[in-house]
């Protein structure tokens, strides 16, 4: 089942799917929710949500695995949360490099970095700029973005009876053929908001990952210090 988070941006909406075998049945399952293109030069992120849309849908009922997957589980896709950088970056018919969504700056810039827009920590360290010119500027203000204020409040709909349902959550996208775990505003291991526990139980994950695949797992924080972000003209 489809829908819409939000009307955002100057065109186009974030669309999101459930995949569950009650879909329109809000049941006590865990539920799972991948996204992708929060960049909008990051085209193959989009290409997972929608494979895993595929995998899903054609698996159930012939794969065992899958079938008990979404038999047991509610899986939330958000295709793309930067629909019109990406629209943006494909223009013309070649790629333009556009990493960010198309809002207006109070300087005339445009865009802001939705991966450094949220609440959690914003602006606090790690790999991001108060420069509205930068690729990864963050914003005048946590949530300043419609994108991020769409994933927030969908994200809060999940809230049920005081309790968060989306157990699990991966976000995609491109380069460098790494698994990365929290956090990326601090280069400590385990910080005062991560408990020994939760940190085990991320690397352990992250290793388990990227054994299927042959990524790179690490730390979020350890892939800022190795790349230097520059201003756009």
């Amino acid at each position: 089942r489809g829908r819409s988070l939000a009307e955002v941006g100057h065109r186009h909406a974030l669309l999101a799917a459930k995949v569950s075998d009650n879909v329109g049945v809000d049941e006590s399952e865990p539920e799972v929710l991948f996204d992708g293109l929060t960049h909008g030069n990051e085209p193959m992120s989009l290409e997972m949500t929608l494979a895993i849309l595929r995998w899903l849908t054609d698996g159930y009922g012939t794969d065992p695995r899958i079938t008990d997957i979404v038999d047991t589980r509610e899986v939330w896709l958000v295709f793309a949360v930067n629909p019109d950088g990406a629209q943006f970056d494909i223009r013309g018919g070649r790629f333009h490099l556009w990493r960010k969504n198309r809002q207006p700056n109070a300087d005339g810039s445009i865009g802001t970095d939705l991966n450094r827009n949220y609440g959690y920590r914003w602006g606090d360290g790690g790999r991001t700029s108060s420069n509205p010119r930068a690729i990864t500027y963050h914003g005048p203000s946590a949530f300043s973005a419609p994108e991020t204020r769409a994933m927030r409040d969908f994200l809060a709909s999940r809230v049920v009876d005081g309790r968060q349902q989306i157990r699990a959550a991966i976000s995609f996208h491109e380069y460098g053929r790494l698994i990365l775990w929290p956090y990326g505003y601090t280069h400590a291991d385990v910080p005062a908001d991560m408990t020994t526990q939760d940190h085990a139980a991320l690397v352990a994950i992250a290793k388990r990952m990227a054994g299927s695949n042959g990524y790179r797992p690490e730390q979020a924080s350890d892939l800022a210090s190795k790349v230097n972000v520059p201003a756009l003209p």
